[in-house]
């Protein structure tokens, strides 16, 4: 049968339209299929998404529990409260669920956690299963797992203090004694003025600036156990300071001199001169130090309990010398600390104290064709402390809260044989008269102050808070009514003691204006005041660290 033209057209575009409609059930059911797709990864990234808001929020409110000795229960309670506040339906404490407290640790640039029951962080995991897809449960009725992951640090408010003084008290009188202080615990003389020390007490550094020029310690712990020399560790102190954008040239320069002055090898660590809080030392690396009282914490504890002289001049005349030797018992100590816990219990408690030191004044006076004056004025200061126990936020203002047990101060007059009192004698060396201090120790008192740092938080500081050692004298005052005189012969006249009284209490007043008050100075000491430096306060909130 012949077909023609016509029909063999009409065949070819019948053939065509069914290879069209098939092409078109194909496009359409693979249109269907990454609809499907999309839809479920879609669903499937935003019950992820949910996931990961339950376990940021539980990990956060679950951080809040956390104290000296917390609770696992209270912790695993509170992760499981908030994660049903947010739409969780699962129960935290099931495997593969999890709620676990340890440590975080920075390894090569990245948060690792570690469930070693430190109270330091808290790890909380979230799963939820679902089906793998919804448009094909008829056909693939798989379930996945999903699971989000977050840990949090605890709220903590930081405070860096100290007892002591800041540069912004001394002149130029203390700072010469300053230099001869610290040149004789460095072993080489040193030449700061007051404005070098000023540089160094309006600088901060930090525990992070000591890691980063460190280089090898990855930690806040590393860095405060590891040894140093003297010399290395001023050189990392003041290679940190250089690293600072803020450092202006002076107080580089003040560092490099002391750092180079230094030829002593004793062996410390950072962790004898700055107290951290245990569980908090993640919060406290980037917390600031005040440089002048690092400095100084440092140069003092190397030189141990070795004596130094500084020759020191009184403006009076007759005397001919007046040798002031300064003993370091022991060291002040910084502190960068928190409150107790969330609850107030003092358990974590970061104390700080100051110096204990003891100065010794001798001096041999001539009063011309009257009589000499053998004697050695000693002062001894026990360390005081101070205690963080609270940080509040008011509004416009921290409040900060101290425990403070006061510095105990004790005084003594005697020969330079230290065999008895001081001794007055005529020119011939016939003695006259014993005198001594009738000074009554005062106990160390203990008191609550309550300070405040007006915001902006860094133009309050440093904050100076004094705190009354409770003689409320000077101790020029307290030297010159103490004074008691002995006659060591006859004294017929009764013209002894007020002739006595007239020559000696000018001479320890000057004493003790011209050297006793401004070494106490230096170490932030007064007889009738303790200071407590606040150098820098951070307020924490808790926030994730997505692993």
């Amino acid at each position: 049968m012949h077909v023609g033209p016509n029909n063999r057209n009409q065949t070819s575009k019948s053939h065509q339209k069914g290879a069209i409609g098939i092409f078109g059930v194909l496009t359409l059911l693979l249109v269907v299929l990454f609809t499907a797709l999309a839809i479920d990864s879609a669903r499937l990234w935003m019950v992820k998404r949910q996931l990961q808001k339950v376990a940021d929020m539980s990990a956060i409110e679950a951080s809040k529990a956390l104290g000296c000795n917390p609770d696992i229960a209270e912790v695993i309670a509170k992760a499981q409260q908030t994660a049903t506040e947010n739409g969780y339906t699962g129960n935290l404490t099931n495997t593969p669920n999890i709620v676990e407290i340890g440590n975080v640790n920075t390894v090569t640039g990245r948060h690792q956690f570690t469930a070693d029951g430190s109270p330091r962080a808290v790890h909380v995991r979230v799963t939820s299963q679902v089906p793998a897809s919804l448009l094909a449960q008829g056909f693939y009725s798989n379930q996945v797992t999903l699971s989000a992951e977050a840990v949090s640090l605890p709220s903590i408010s930081m405070v860096s203090f100290g007892i002591g003084t800041t540069a912004l008290k001394l002149n130029t009188q203390e700072s010469v004694l300053l230099n001869g202080l610290l040149g004789g615990m460095l072993g080489t003389p040193i030449n700061l003025d007051v404005l070098d020390y000023q540089g160094l007490a309006d600088t901060k550094l930090t525990l992070l600036d000591l890691i980063h020029a460190q280089g090898q310690a990855l930690s806040v712990d590393e860095i405060l156990e590891m040894p140093f020399t003297q010399k290395e560790l001023l050189t990392l102190i003041s290679s940190a300071t250089g690293l600072r954008s803020d450092t202006i040239p002076e107080t580089l320069n003040a560092t490099t001199a002391l750092a180079n002055a230094s030829i002593k090898n004793t062996s410390m660590s950072l962790g004898q001169i700055i107290k951290v809080n245990e569980n908090v030392q993640s919060s406290a690396a980037t917390v600031g130090m005040n440089l002048f009282s690092l400095l100084t914490s440092v140069i003092s504890l190397s030189n141990g309990q070795n004596a130094i002289t500084l020759p020191v001049g009184v403006n009076l005349p007759g005397l001919a010398s007046v040798n002031a030797i300064v003993k370091v018992i022991e060291p002040p100590q910084m502190v960068i600390g928190s409150v107790a816990d969330a609850n107030g219990n003092i358990c974590n408690t970061a104390t700080a104290r100051n110096a204990q030191i003891r100065v010794n004044v001798a001096t041999l006076v001539t009063v011309p064709l009257l009589a000499k004056v053998d004697l050695n004025l000693g002062v001894e200061v026990a360390s005081g402390t101070a205690s963080l126990r609270k940080v509040s936020s008011l509004g416009n203002a921290t409040e900060l809260t101290f425990d403070t047990n006061s510095s105990l101060v004790t005084t003594q007059l005697t020969n330079n044989a230290g065999n008895k009192g001081a001794i007055v004698s005529t020119l011939l060396g016939i003695e006259l008269a014993e005198i001594g201090l009738n000074v009554t120790p005062e106990a160390s008192s203990s008191n609550v102050v309550v300070a405040q740092a007006d915001w902006p938080i860094a133009e309050s500081l440093p904050k100076t808070i004094s705190v009354n050692n409770g003689l409320g004298t000077t101790f020029d005052q307290l030297l010159s009514s103490s004074l008691t005189i002995k006659p060591l012969g006859l004294d017929l006249l009764g013209v002894l003691n007020p002739v006595l009284n007239t020559l000696l209490k000018p001479l320890l007043v000057a004493i003790s204006n011209s050297v006793i008050t401004p070494l106490l100075n230096v170490f932030g000491i007064s007889v009738n005041n303790m200071d407590i430096i606040v150098d820098d306060i951070t307020l924490g909130n808790p926030s994730p660290l997505v692993i």
